[in-house]
């Protein structure tokens, strides 16, 4: 699919609001502090989040997503990107133990065990894109 993607434009997919408002208030600062400046858009379930590649000239340029939402979870959100923009990373977060066979670039288990190193696991995707 043609279209854009904004590398520092950033998709936090999840139900839990406080999840959500989270990652929304801490991933700015931390990454402001070394010198990177993001944007975070936040979707409460996949069918909302495919709508920000299906609508829109500017895609994310990492997706961040729960697993456990109504209408489409994380893994099908997750099979959907790969399958239609294959570049876009996705990281998975989940409190659950992490399978063998996703397709996810990376996994996060939660509770986050310091959100510096959350950061750090988008800034090396980030990193990756740019090259």
């Amino acid at each position: 699919m043609s279209g854009n993607c904004v590398a520092n434009k950033i998709l936090v997919v999840d139900a839990d609001s406080g999840i959500r408002e989270l990652l929304f208030d801490s991933l700015p600062e931390l990454f402001s502090n070394i010198g990177i400046s993001i944007s975070i858009v936040l979707a409460t379930n996949g069918r909302e989040a495919l709508k920000h590649f299906k609508d829109s000239e500017l895609r994310p340029g990492i997706v961040i997503t729960g697993i456990e939402m109504p209408l489409i979870n994380g893994w099908q959100l997750t099979k959907t990107i790969k399958k239609e923009h294959s570049s876009v990373p996705v990281i998975v977060m989940s409190g659950s133990p992490e399978p063998a066979d996703h397709q996810a670039d990376a996994f996060i288990s939660k509770p986050f065990k310091s959100m510096e190193g959350f950061a750090e696991t988008i800034r090396m995707l980030l990193a990756t894109q740019a090259s």
